[in-house]
């Protein structure tokens, strides 16, 4: 079985030259491609609920971008968005709520990069807790991943809570 995934491993996941590799397997189009790899079997129950959240959630996002303005759609795009289950226990312990759908880290777009902000700007959404706010609907979960991206792409904007909230992102 090693051998058959190092086979495998060198056809299917070697990396591809700069620029080389599809806009549709970049981000997390190619990390669900390569979890969902044959051979890398077994699954654990809660990453097989996870990968089709990511795939809905991918969808949502990249038509949510779509559909802004040109200009706020390149800046959007410049944010990463990473698509985690639920907060790490290092947030909890910082404070953050366990149940928490979704978080902006880094500095505000525009702003220089300082040494107060450690991490690059980023978009974290928490796919699980905004399943289980959704009543595992998966229409209502993909109206939540919708808002909670907006809210956070907002924060990404420089735009403070009550801004999110005149705009009906809140």
């Amino acid at each position: 079985e090693a051998a058959r995934f190092q086979a495998c491993n060198k056809s299917c996941l070697k990396p591809h030259p700069q620029g080389s590799r599809p806009a549709a397997l970049t981000g997390a189009a190619l990390l669900l491609r390569e979890l969902t790899h044959p051979h890398l079997r077994p699954y654990s129950p809660r990453l097989m609920n996870l990968i089709p959240r990511v795939q809905i959630a991918v969808q949502v996002v990249t038509a949510t971008q779509n559909q802004l303005p040109a200009t706020v759609r390149a800046v959007a795009r410049e944010v990463p968005v990473c698509y985690e289950a639920r907060p790490h226990a290092t947030l909890i312990a910082d404070g953050l709520e366990a149940d928490l759908l979704g978080l902006f880290v880094g500095d505000e777009h525009g702003a220089e990069l300082g040494e107060a902000q450690p991490l690059p700007p980023q978009i974290l959404l928490f796919l699980d807790n905004i399943w289980d706010l959704a009543a595992a609907d998966e229409a209502n979960y993909r109206a939540e991943v919708r808002l909670t991206y907006l809210h956070e792409l907002g924060h990404y904007l420089g735009w403070d809570e009550e801004e999110i909230a005149q705009r009906g992102l809140e």
